[in-house]
């Protein structure tokens, strides 16, 4: 009964307080505003440090299996356990020293300092970073 009353209350919130389980709280919003951004500026949207995180953006952005088959890329085709480098607008970047300039940036917020100079937006664990 416990686990029941707490995993439908409190038991998100309290994880996306860590955001190494937050489930990615916050995502769907930081997606939401870099597509508005890059619908403003057709800048290429990069998502930083989150090697797996291309489902959740294929879902949430509601993407063609056919743009997305046209599209992507792999940093390591073949494998078991593919990753994406690229699809459409968005690239998924694993370190810093990656970043290309001006463009449109998502990141969980432990790494805002990477974009001090930029304008960024706070979607509960991530960042959307622009200079816009």
């Amino acid at each position: 009964m416990f686990f029941t009353h707490n995993y439908f209350t409190n038991y998100n919130q309290k994880l996306a307080q860590n955001y190494l389980f937050s489930f990615s709280y916050g995502i769907k919003d930081a997606l939401q505003k870099a597509e508005e951004l890059h619908h403003k500026t057709n800048k290429s949207i990069y998502i930083l440090g989150e090697p797996y995180i291309y489902p959740k953006v294929l879902f949430l952005n509601k993407i063609s299996p056919y743009l997305y088959q046209k599209t992507v890329t792999w940093y390591n085709y073949p494998s078991t356990f593919m990753q994406a480098k690229s699809f459409t607008h968005y690239h998924f970047i694993n370190t810093s020293s990656e970043i290309p300039d001006n463009q449109i940036y998502i990141t969980h917020t432990n790494q805002k300092d990477l974009f001090n100079t930029y304008i960024t937006f706070i979607y509960g664990n991530y960042i959307v970073a622009t200079k816009e």
